[in-house]
């Protein structure tokens, strides 16, 4: 498809106009209609690479509403954590904790270690901002676990550089260092 490889090209601009095209035909094309929430999700995804957060969050409800008209759980819950993740920056800590916990009993249905990843990714970024250290610790702990569990070193990393940086704000800094090279 155009749009995937405009994304591929990191033609974000050019991608959300080829999907804007392809929802046009999709609305046209008999059994093309359940392509709709993906693609919405899509040129949501390149509207926050370039910055356009409210476009993207208006692009991603919509991707949410045509997710739960087709049924499809699964872009219903990565909608959910795109725009959690949108509302942490705007800074609407409680509707974006409201869809990332959505999205987690959502991915936990679906058995989604990645999408259940992400989500907690998105309630512990809340909790950090709100200077909520312990909440963050402990769910990041649960997060390491996930990331071992599924055996992705680059999630562990992740994941122990966000604790670091926990360790850092509160003043811990060998701990922070300690955690950080492990």
């Amino acid at each position: 498809m155009a749009g995937e490889k405009s994304e591929r090209l990191y033609a974000p601009d050019m991608a959300v106009g080829f999907y804007r095209g392809a929802l046009g035909a999709a609305a046209r094309v008999p059994g093309l209609a359940g392509e709709e929430a993906r693609v919405r999700a899509r040129v949501g995804e390149n509207q926050r690479l370039m910055g356009r957060l409210d476009e993207a969050a208006e692009t991603y409800r919509a991707a949410m509403a045509a997710a739960e008209r087709a049924g499809d759980e699964r872009t219903l819950a990565d909608s959910c954590v795109a725009l959690g993740n949108i509302l942490i920056h705007k800074p609407d800590y409680e509707g974006a904790r409201s869809l990332s916990e959505k999205a987690l009993g959502m991915f936990a249905r679906l058995r989604d270690d990645a999408g259940t990843y992400s989500a907690m990714t998105n309630l512990g970024f809340i909790h950090y901002y709100k200077g909520e250290h312990a909440e963050a610790l402990e769910l990041y702990s649960r997060q390491l676990e996930l990331a071992g569990r599924m055996g992705d070193r680059l999630r562990e990393g992740k994941t122990l550089s966000d604790i670091g940086g926990i360790y850092w704000e509160k003043g811990e800094y060998g701990k922070a260092m300690e955690n950080n090279l492990r």
